[in-house]
């Protein structure tokens, strides 16, 4: 492990009150270590986000629009991905997050819409 780190966390090792000894620090030292490493593996699989350009979310909004199923249908799916060289799981997922996103906005209009109502009752009651 590199001295330079432990000398960083031995601030916060101190304070927890543990007991180390020196014939622990080697041992510790390797268990900081595996920890590190476990952090910096642990996204290291991820796939970078995808940004779609302006004109992408122009085409797929209107075929949102159109139908928000639209990319269900492998032969549209291909088509777009063909267009905007993507693959055909890019444009599935950007409908799928796009249905999520307008279920999520009007579950929020019918929580606001719920309190509205609730709040004329209660004005009307008092």
């Amino acid at each position: 492990m590199d001295q330079n780190l432990f000398n960083q966390l031995r601030p916060f090792l101190d304070k927890s009150n543990l007991p180390l000894q020196p014939q622990l620090e080697p041992q510790l030292d390797q268990v900081l270590q595996d920890l590190l490493d476990k952090a910096a593996n642990e996204h290291a699989d991820k796939k970078p986000r995808t940004f779609f350009t302006e004109e992408e979310k122009f085409v797929y909004e209107a075929a949102y629009d159109e139908d928000p199923f639209f990319a269900q249908c492998p032969k549209n799916r291909a088509a777009l991905a063909l267009t905007f060289s993507r693959t055909e799981r890019q444009i599935k997922k950007w409908f799928q997050n796009r249905r999520a996103i307008e279920k999520k906005e009007q579950e929020e209009e019918a929580v606001g819409r719920g309190l509205e109502d609730k709040v004329r009752k209660e004005l009307h009651d008092s």
